[in-house]
């Protein structure tokens, strides 16, 4: 083939390379517009930073947050904890006793910024079982849950494998709860019941002995699976009260995926895939 003939064929590749790339690009973007309005509307990916829902969700578990469960709020839309897209709720719909809810916690600090620009946002979002609806009595007395003065029976079952901080693994005791609409859930019990610590900023109650609680209107108590190690509304204090139903984001589907290996280390992903909870629905 003669030098203008490979001029003329590499005249008429160029054209059709860049046709491909372009048509590539404008699928590529559409899947990223399709999947941001997926996910602002109706899932919504999380990771769990911390043990308080232990042995149900895991450090390391990536969930799916059902965002239309409860009707819309601004915080089930990108920035909604910065900007005020709208006031109050759309297509509300009312959790229910023993629901896993993904929350905005409002009484939580503001997350660390630089210039003004505002760095792990999601910090401020907590995922915990609901265990107290508008106008019920909560009180946790020596460990045990009560809901409108009646005591929540639990079970003992096989004791639950913990990997505590240290990385040692050790065999707490795990139970079964029934709430009082029938809902059945497991939760464990490092410290024996009645022995937690005091509250700093109340030493005649803690977490295993509070006063009676009654959850205002418009507003849940949430509690952790991991009775022992949960930053909840037990508390009371300046970070952790009563959640807003408008701070309700979402509730907790299933589980996708989950590995041991930290959330920024992708390299251990591979070696640290926890099979056995994929696609595992929460309870």
């Amino acid at each position: 083939m003669s030098f203008p003939d490979l001029l003329m064929n590499a005249l008429k590749v160029k054209p059709q390379k860049r046709e491909k790339f372009w048509r590539e690009t404008k699928s590529l973007t559409k899947f990223i517009i399709g999947f941001l309005v997926f996910s602002s509307l109706f899932f919504k990916p999380f990771n769990i930073p911390t043990g308080s829902m232990i042995p149900n969700l895991l450090v390391g578990d990536f969930l799916v947050v059902n965002k239309f469960a409860y009707g819309y709020t601004r915080h089930s839309l990108p920035f909604g904890s910065d900007i005020n897209w709208f006031e109050g709720r759309i297509m509300p719909q009312n959790p229910k006793m023993g629901d896993i809810g993904v929350f905005n916690n409002p009484n939580d600090p503001e997350p660390f910024s630089i210039f003004g620009i505002k760095l792990w946002n999601s910090s401020k979002d907590y995922v915990k079982r609901i265990v107290g609806l508008p106008g019920d009595r909560i009180q946790m007395k020596r460990g045990r849950l009560w809901i409108n003065g009646v005591e929540c029976p639990i079970q003992r079952i096989e004791d639950f494998p913990l990997l505590t901080r240290s990385g040692k693994t050790v065999m707490v005791p795990q139970f079964v709860e029934t709430l009082p609409n029938g809902v059945k859930h497991t939760f464990i019990k490092q410290v024996p019941f009645g022995e937690s610590h005091p509250f700093r900023h109340d030493p005649e109650h803690s977490s295993d002995d509070t006063i009676e609680y009654v959850v205002p209107e418009e507003h849940f108590m949430i509690v952790g699976d991991n009775r022992d190690d949960s930053l909840d509304s037990r508390f009371m204090d300046d970070r952790v009260k009563f959640i807003p139903f408008n701070s309700l984001m979402g509730k907790v589907s299933f589980v996708f995926f989950s590995t041991s290996a930290k959330w920024y280390e992708v390299w251990k992903w591979p070696t640290g895939i926890r099979f056995e909870r994929i696609m595992i629905f929460s309870k």
